[in-house]
């Protein structure tokens, strides 16, 4: 095999590539420790929603519907800290909550539980998502839905935690998007 012996202006040519190469390759893996949110988004690498989604998967749509059920039994059990400590902080902010001696139960809302129809999701971040849920209220003492109500979830799969919001119809929106 006969090889050619390179130049020295193909030497630095050759040369002049190979850093650049380097050069570029190390910038993307910097921005990619730096910012790996962002680099997922620039270079759409990661799940990141404009428009909220119909939840397809069974177990999300179980574990969102858990989170309100309990919401709910906090609150016909008027236990204001175990409320308190998973509204979302938003909401909080929002309406002055500031502790939990704040949150004022209704005599109407004991027994209460939440039956989630319509459920949608966007991905906020890597491993947190927002979910919009439309559903009704009932008690077991009495037959039939009573009133319909909305909310947003957060689930943070990172830490494990959720956080719930009460919505109003508008900011529902009604449908999802596919």
């Amino acid at each position: 095999m006969n090889l050619k012996k390179l130049s020295d202006s193909e030497k630095k040519v050759l040369t002049f590539w190979a850093i650049l190469g380097v050069l570029i390759i190390s910038g993307l893996l910097i921005f990619k420790l730096v910012a790996p949110d962002s680099f997922d988004r620039l270079f759409k690498l990661g799940e990141y929603d404009k428009k909220y989604k119909l939840v397809q998967d069974r177990t999300r749509y179980y574990t969102v519907s858990n989170s309100l059920i309990k919401y709910y039994e906090y609150s016909s059990n008027k236990d204001s800290q175990a409320v308190f400590d998973i509204l979302n902080d938003n909401y909080k902010k929002n309406n002055n909550i500031n502790s939990s001696s704040d949150i004022k139960f209704k005599e109407d809302q004991t027994n209460l539980t939440f039956n989630s129809r319509l459920m949608c999701q966007k991905k906020i971040k890597k491993g947190v998502y927002s979910f919009y849920v439309s559903g009704f209220e009932s008690n077991p003492n009495v037959s039939g839905r009573l009133n319909v109500a909305y909310y947003e979830v957060v689930l943070d799969d990172n830490n494990y935690l959720f956080s719930v919001q009460p919505i109003d119809e508008k900011t529902f929106g009604g449908e999802c998007h596919e």
